[in-house]
């Protein structure tokens, strides 16, 4: 078998899961180096091409054209353009997930941080509409009984002046 053939199969095969209780989504397997270097591979390109006629040239010099070791050669040839290129380009998908991740990860901690000031605010300001509320009440229950007792005291002095005044009209009365 070849190497190639093995590593598509390998890539093909599915893997059995066992049942999971985890939130985590199940992992993307487009950009690991397997699949990388599988795409590269199979991409026919000139790279892979002029790759594989390396491989046969250096399995031509030594004789080995025509075998299996010839075939491998081609194949380790390409392996060996493919695997820097695969390296580069999951090492470039790992950090970009991995900036992605990060992103969401602080406007989830930024939300919630948001949503406890929101709610530390409309409970302050609930405080302190409570804390208004009763010192209106303070301050008209304080007026309600200052006014009482001025016009008690009004009241009362108007009482003994009203007496006075009968007092001394009777006096007067008396002395005419």
């Amino acid at each position: 078998m070849s190497i190639l053939g093995s590593m598509t199969e390998a890539l093909n095969k599915k893997q059995p899961r066992a049942p999971t209780i985890s939130q985590t989504p199940p992992q993307d397997n487009s950009q690991t180096m397997a699949s990388n270097v599988a795409n590269i591979l199979n991409s026919n390109s000139l790279l892979m091409r002029s790759a594989a006629a390396k491989g046969e040239r250096i399995a031509a010099n030594r004789g080995l054209q025509n075998s299996t070791a010839g075939a491998e050669a081609a194949q380790r040839a390409m392996l060996d353009a493919a695997m820097p290129i695969a390296s580069q380009d999951t090492q470039h998908a790992f950090t970009e997930k991995q900036t992605r991740l990060q992103a969401d990860l602080t406007y989830q901690n930024q939300s919630k941080l948001n949503q406890q000031q929101n709610q530390f605010a409309a409970e302050q300001a609930g405080l302190d509409r409570g804390h208004q509320r009763g010192m209106a009440q303070l301050q008209s229950d304080l007026a309600y009984s200052n006014q009482s007792r001025l016009n008690q005291a009004q009241n009362k002095f108007s009482a003994e002046q009203a007496g006075l005044d009968r007092t001394q009209q009777t006096n007067l009365a008396k002395l005419q």
